[in-house]
């Protein structure tokens, strides 16, 4: 009976008795295996561990190790320093005391990219079948593992407040992951690596139909009078802030290199956007602690969305919010549909083009000399029925073309006509229209779907332009 007595006294004892447990040391999605880290600089890593413990990592390329104190929570952060670009695989190990380590397999060293946008930017290489292809979609699968390429897709979330974490995990480039990957973030480091020898990671967090108000944090919504803040039960992706707070938010820590971003097509009629634009990206560098990250994005192509001016204006809000920001560029598109995409296409397939354009556009500081703008209007200069157009960033002038299409022009009566372009001195172009007799203004690709075939000697189409502020 005693011991029986003893027993149940045991019993309580350890049941009331203060329990220890050792929370695991954990990292983040962002930290799977096949992870890419920003060569030569000090890169960050963090997660959990118990509350108040020595938390050491160790990375196996150049075998630093560093040690940090995890907080009341058992939240740690840390850095580690990198070293060149390397193909070769190392790990990260993470430990905590009496504990098992923590191994992160297959890290490469080489530059990442955070990319970012709606649908044109979620779009997979393998495309949108049978309605949105992708044009050489079966040579970009079966070419994939040539090229040190990994990418992390971000799982489409929303919250109505900053969230400590986001899902996916990063995939090695080959035929059975790639047709998954973003195809524009895709083909951009596809290039982009092969141009500069190193592994290239694109961490893609984007969601198709999404307007820039979600994507923007909560003390840049809130300058705008147009910003939707719907209550919870209504949640959508037109929402202020709530894809930023669980898809931006979530990797802010991770270093990289710049940002690619593809949307605008769901902001057309936004008469804020050049500024919210700005805004994108200055938080966004601000998030990451960088002012002069690169930021590239694209212009959102033709498509007949039966809205001709807001469609061109949201592209040169696009264009005025690039050249605004330092160490920002926007290609054009308006050379990379077809006439039959315009009609029922909203998703371009030409992803390789606008990829390969992205990545010489991130080449400026590596090709000395290069100009990856296309031509720009500069000015205008009137004859009565001729207009003279001369262009900036046309150095090497324009292609022949007989046949130049997408130039309107008008006169003091403010209707626009078709007119006919003619290149003169190989740089500038003389336009002319019967139905004009003294012509005012004259737009290019200034619409929905106005296609362009003006492009110079470096194979750049002319960015759509108006001369007017009607």
């Amino acid at each position: 009976m005693k011991g029986i007595f003893n027993s149940i006294l045991l019993g309580v004892i350890i049941l009331f008795a203060p329990i220890n447990i050792s929370a695991q040391i954990s990292v983040p999605n962002v930290f799977s295996d096949n992870c890419v880290l920003q060569h030569n600089t000090k890169v960050k890593i963090w997660g959990h561990a118990s509350k108040n413990v020595t938390v050491t990592v160790t990375g196996s390329w150049n075998n630093e190790t560093v040690q940090t104190q995890s907080d009341n929570e058992g939240k740690w952060l840390t850095e580690l320093s990198t070293i060149d670009p390397s193909y070769t695989p190392y790990t990260i190990t993470i430990s905590q005391p009496n504990d098992g380590a923590y191994t992160i397999h297959n890290v490469l060293i080489g530059e990442v990219w955070i990319c970012s946008g709606q649908s044109n930017m979620e779009m997979p290489v393998r495309g949108w079948l049978p309605d949105c292809p992708i044009k050489h979609s079966e040579s970009l699968i079966q070419q994939s593992g040539r090229f040190h390429v990994n990418c992390l897709m971000v799982k489409e979330e929303r919250a109505g407040s900053p969230r400590e974490e986001c899902h996916g995990d990063w995939k090695v480039a080959s035929p059975e992951n790639t047709p998954y990957f973003s195809a524009t973030a895709y083909t951009f480091a596809m290039y982009r690596s092969g141009w500069t020898g190193r592994p290239i990671g694109i961490l893609v967090t984007c969601w198709g139909g999404t307007n820039i108000d979600t994507w923007l944090a909560p003390e840049y919504t809130k300058k705008y009078d147009n910003v939707s803040y719907e209550s919870q039960d209504k949640w959508n992706n037109k929402t202020g802030s709530l894809l930023y707070n669980a898809m931006i938010y979530p990797i802010k820590n991770y270093t990289a290199y710049g940002f690619l971003w593809y949307q605008g097509e769901s902001n057309v009629g936004d008469k804020y956007y050049a500024n919210k634009m700005k805004d994108l990206i200055t938080g966004w560098r601000k998030d990451w602690g960088n002012d002069s990250m690169p930021f590239y994005f694209v212009e959102i192509a033709p498509f007949n969305y039966s809205n001709t001016d807001q469609t061109a204006k949201l592209r040169e809000q696009q264009l005025a919010a690039a050249l605004e920001s330092t160490n920002a560029g926007m290609i054009c598109t308006n050379d990379l549909v077809s006439p039959d995409e315009v009609s029922y296409n909203i998703h371009p397939g030409d992803k390789l083009n606008i990829g390969r354009r992205l990545a010489a556009m991130s080449m400026v500081d590596t090709w000395k000399g290069s100009d990856p703008w296309g031509p720009m209007y500069l000015s205008m200069r009137v004859n009565d029925n001729k207009a003279i157009l001369s262009f900036s960033h046309n150095e090497k002038g324009f292609i022949a073309n007989p046949n130049i299409t997408g130039f309107e022009v008008a006169g003091s009566d403010k209707v626009f006509h078709p007119a006919t372009a003619e290149i003169i001195n190989g740089k500038q172009v003389e336009v002319t229209s019967l139905k004009v007799d003294k012509i005012v203004a004259v737009r290019y690709c200034f619409g929905d779907a106005i296609l362009g075939n003006l492009l110079s000697k470096s194979n750049l189409p002319v960015y759509p332009f108006r001369t007017d502020k009607w």
